[in-house]
């Protein structure tokens, strides 16, 4: 009777971790999610005044990015007019340390914590394009190193553990924003379907830097 007692107990405090757990990771994904929309709308909002055009197509003597290198943070700091700040791009499940590194503004060095990756060679003429994403991406076996990554037809794609993950299984997934505003979240076994959808080949990603102290740039 008292091992089904502790039985009992055990079960009890595992439901409510789980609970706990799962309603963490629910909480902290629509917010990640949000903070991509919110990057979205700010670069549909840059192509409205810009003669349909992402800042990565505009020149840099017009306001644009085009021009400026490989570093994800002078491309979003593109986007500091339409009111993004650098918190706005950072996911709530980033690790500590990262979070630790988030940057006040865009006006310091060009470095930080960022969480999202930037296709440059998305177009605001095709509306489900691939814009944005989580930097936790993997191709052929390994993650995508911060800087320029190339992404070919034949790419084995999936997610990492590092951002998002079902709290004690190994169920990883990411977001995705694309052109037209909207943001959806792929499993890794579907993630080769959003970009079959999204990106022309091959296509270059920048990736972020991994925080404070690093550079970019060609």
């Amino acid at each position: 009777m008292e091992l089904l007692a502790v039985l009992f107990c055990l079960s009890v405090l595992v439901g409510i971790c789980l609970s706990t757990l799962s309603g963490s990771c629910k909480s902290l994904g629509p917010r990640c999610l949000g903070n991509l929309r919110n990057a979205t709308l700010a670069a549909i909002l840059f192509s409205q005044d810009h003669q349909d055009r992402f800042p990565d197509e505009v020149p840099v003597g017009e306001g644009g990015s085009l021009g400026l290198g490989w570093d994800a943070w002078l491309h979003f700091r593109t986007l500091s007019n339409q009111w993004m700040k650098p918190r706005d791009l950072v996911c709530p499940t980033e690790s500590k340390g990262r979070l630790g590194s988030v940057a006040s503004n865009w006006t310091g060095p060009r470095s930080g914590t960022l969480s999202y990756f930037i296709n440059v060679d998305a177009s605001a003429r095709e509306p489900r394009g691939i814009l944005f994403g989580d930097r936790h991406l993997a191709a052929n076996g390994g993650a995508l190193q911060p800087g320029l990554a190339l992404i070919h037809s034949n790419s084995v794609l999936h997610w990492t553990r590092e951002l998002h993950q079902r709290p004690l299984t190994n169920f990883t997934y990411g977001n995705l924003a694309f052109s037209d505003g909207h943001t959806e979240g792929f499993q890794s076994p579907d993630l080769i379907r959003g970009f079959l959808h999204g990106l022309p080949k091959p296509t270059r990603l920048l990736m972020p830097q991994s925080g404070v102290g690093n550079r970019g740039g060609r």
